[in-house]
């Protein structure tokens, strides 16, 4: 998550989003998807998408840690495919 977390802060967000879906498309040790686990971990954040693209757009965005991320990765995976969705339409 550090090298996702040092994407975002440099602004680079397809380039986050692009690890961000190797990361969940990779493997357990026991076979499983890693996106299986984040499945399980989402907490349906407080925090609303479109709270979420603000502040990546804000000077607020370069202060993401990688422990933000790792808390709620699924969260962020659905933050960066809106945001670069936005950013391309």
């Amino acid at each position: 998550m550090e090298n996702v977390a040092a994407l975002l802060n440099s602004q680079s967000y397809r380039q986050a989003l692009a690890r961000l879906c190797r990361l969940a498309d990779s493997s357990t040790p026991d076979g499983r998807r890693v996106l299986d686990d984040w499945e399980r971990c989402h907490k349906r954040s407080v925090h609303s998408v479109g709270k979420v693209i603000k502040r990546l757009e804000s000077e607020d965005a370069h202060s993401i840690s990688d422990s933000e991320l790792s808390d709620d990765p699924l969260f962020w995976l659905q933050v960066l495919d809106e945001h670069c969705y936005r950013e391309i339409s």
